[in-house]
């Protein structure tokens, strides 16, 4: 699950403060699951611990889609990350306030479709494509009405199992998989081409 809980829109956050829009006060659950899986993989424990960078962060993007206004609970709004997918205009650019000083995060939706996979098209074709779903860290939209007429919903941005951006997000109290990215230091050495055959690789 992203968060245990759906039913505020706080609930998009890696991390998040009940609230506040850009709060950074409680780590979400996959976050809790990504520092735990960070752990147990061993790679702080092991000589490539030297080159991941833990304080450039990751971007958690609460900006709400231009038109929209942002609420706690109160309305249905839209966030920026799935209006640039839907729009084709991906972005690299990061409020401050939503910098996430972590050792390990997720992907982007927007780093998704800079690596070649498509809004509502399957790209089967493309290294992060896996047979299987998986959640970025982009927000979809907050919906202050679930299915049922009760509560709330945040949504989520996810690759599909198919190689897509789906027009629809995912609940973030339902169960997906989750990818860990780990930031690499700019002065990093690799050997390789980047492909398949010839991944890149650290010079230790």
């Amino acid at each position: 699950m992203f968060n245990n809980n759906r039913n505020r829109s706080e609930y998009v956050g890696l991390k998040y403060t009940e609230g506040e829009q850009h709060g950074q006060n409680t780590n979400s659950t996959i976050l809790d699951n990504l520092q735990s899986w960070y752990l147990n993989s061993g790679l702080n424990a092991t000589a490539f611990s030297q080159y991941i960078e833990t304080n450039i962060g990751f971007c958690s993007d609460r900006n709400v889609a231009s038109g929209d206004s942002w609420s706690s609970t109160e309305n249905t709004h839209y966030y920026a990350s799935y209006r640039r997918i839907r729009d084709g205009s991906p972005s690299l650019g990061c409020s401050n306030n939503d910098i996430i000083k972590v050792q390990v995060g997720l992907i982007t939706a927007d780093e998704v479709m800079f690596a070649g996979i498509s809004y509502s098209e399957k790209t089967t074709n493309n290294y992060l494509y896996t047979g299987q779903a998986y959640r970025t860290m982009s927000p979809h939209y907050y919906s202050h009405t679930y299915a049922n007429g009760s509560n709330g919903n945040a949504y989520i941005l996810y690759v599909a199992g198919n190689g897509q951006l789906p027009g629809n997000g995912s609940d973030a109290s339902i169960i997906s998989g989750m990818r860990p990215v780990v930031n690499l230091k700019a002065d990093t050495l690799f050997t390789g081409s980047g492909t398949s055959s010839d991944p890149y690789t650290v010079v230790s």
